[in-house]
């Protein structure tokens, strides 16, 4: 499984629809021909459009039909499970081998904005039980959930629901902004809190910056930088049988509203995408090609 976050919808089907790997214009991009993967939207039309001229499916994301981001506190609406029946109606009817759906995402680092980690449970149980409900096939119950390193807080363990969970952390070469790495990261608060058949994305870093003015922060450098680690991710993805993909942050170039303000802030602006930074793709690419041999020997 391959995917990243996108932006301007428009950009997203020059590049991923017309461009050299065959992609859907959703809001999450897939690099399907090189590696397979799912598309993921949260508008049911693109889902269907993008299957009908790619033949990729994909993952319809339901966090904005059950949940409230008006109020700075991301909350559950008070009738979220008649609406997510609702967007379960909506979705049935793709949801089999020959329609466009192979299950749903929940969302992006939820918890973080403040969704009581409870509620995150409830959205999974709920869709999980209508999934099985419905006799819906294995192959199309797919409930993906990423979450930012807040995850280290969570005192229960990750939804067993969830079928794929991913945790976002980028750090430097070496070590991380806290002294570990990733992987002692993902060795301490993911992997010991997984489901028995919940299986793990990984998030790497994949941007780069031409605005930022602060000193061995050019480009060149943030191209360096992505591409060590992703080293590291792909001696990694060797480690545990559990890891089945990656989710990198981020395809397409995003927009930049205030440039001395992102300068000045962790990373950066990470306006550069990796569909502009060729040699990072190509080692995208090998990470995937990597993870896929892997399940393949292991299958076999």
């Amino acid at each position: 499984m391959l995917c990243t976050r996108e932006y301007s919808r428009e950009q997203k089907k020059q590049w991923c629809c017309q461009g050299p790997h065959r992609t859907c214009a959703v809001e999450y991009c897939l690099c399907s021909d090189i590696l397979g993967g799912y598309c993921h939207s949260r508008e049911l039309s693109d889902l269907i459009a993008g299957f009908a001229s790619t033949g990729l499916p994909g993952l319809y994301r339901i966090d904005t039909k059950v949940l409230d981001f008006s109020h700075g506190r991301v909350k559950l609406f008070p009738d979220w499970h008649e609406l997510l029946h609702d967007a379960f109606a909506e979705a049935l009817p793709h949801l089999n081998e020959q329609g466009c759906l192979r299950g749903f995402f929940v969302g992006d680092e939820l918890t973080a904005q403040g969704l009581p980690f409870d509620d995150l449970v409830k959205i999974v149980d709920a869709l999980n039980a209508l999934l099985v409900s419905a006799n819906v096939a294995a192959t199309c119950r797919i409930i993906y959930y990423n979450e930012s390193i807040v995850v280290a807080g969570w005192t229960s363990d990750i939804p067993h629901n969830l079928t794929h969970f991913s945790m976002d952390y980028y750090h430097g070469t070496a070590t991380g902004r806290i002294g570990q790495t990733v992987w002692d990261l993902y060795k301490s608060y993911v992997l010991p809190k997984l489901g028995p058949n919940t299986k793990m994305l990984f998030v790497p870093q994949a941007f780069g910056s031409k605005v930022d003015t602060r000193v061995d922060h050019t480009f060149e450098a943030y191209v360096q930088w992505s591409m060590r680690n992703l080293t590291e991710f792909i001696q990694w993805s060797s480690l545990d049988d559990r890891i089945v993909g990656f989710n990198p942050w981020h395809l397409l170039n995003r927009p930049v509203a205030n440039v001395s303000a992102c300068c000045s802030a962790g990373f950066g602006c990470c306006e550069i995408g990796a569909s502009n930074m060729p040699q990072l793709f190509e080692t995208l690419v090998q990470l995937g090609q990597a993870i896929k041999g892997r399940l393949t020997t292991t299958i076999s």
